[in-house]
């Protein structure tokens, strides 16, 4: 959540080279604030959805390291998992092209777009 990655930002500020605080803050304010366990797949399709809606399916894109997060969605645990996310997308009737964009395909493109532009 926006209000998790807030709180680590700072925690990282207060506790510089005290990673062990760090983490039984944020472990303490996981206890507290649970949502993310019940967190599914579904709800990961209904925030494409939203942002297809809201952007356009060349705006949405997923990152796949899921670095700095302590919960992952119920039956998205790792990359391995995608194939569920995959199927999730056929079943609301999304293309394979348009599921290519969203599973890394527009991802690129702005990386190569960064890098031209880098070059400049």
């Amino acid at each position: 959540s926006v209000e998790r990655m807030e709180l680590q930002t700072r925690l990282r500020q207060e506790f510089t080279g005290k990673p062990d605080r760090i983490a039984s803050a944020l472990k303490q304010w996981d206890l507290q604030h649970p949502a993310a366990a019940n967190c599914s797949v579904h709800h990961v399709l209904e925030h494409i959805d939203h942002v297809v809606k809201v952007a356009g399916v060349a705006h949405v894109g997923l990152g796949s390291d899921y670095d700095g997060i302590s919960a992952t969605p119920l039956q998205l645990r790792d990359v391995s998992t995608y194939p569920v996310l995959t199927q999730g997308l056929l079943d609301r009737g999304y293309s394979e092209s348009d599921i290519r964009k969203i599973l890394g395909e527009n991802l690129i493109r702005v990386f190569k777009k960064v890098e031209q532009a880098a070059q400049r």
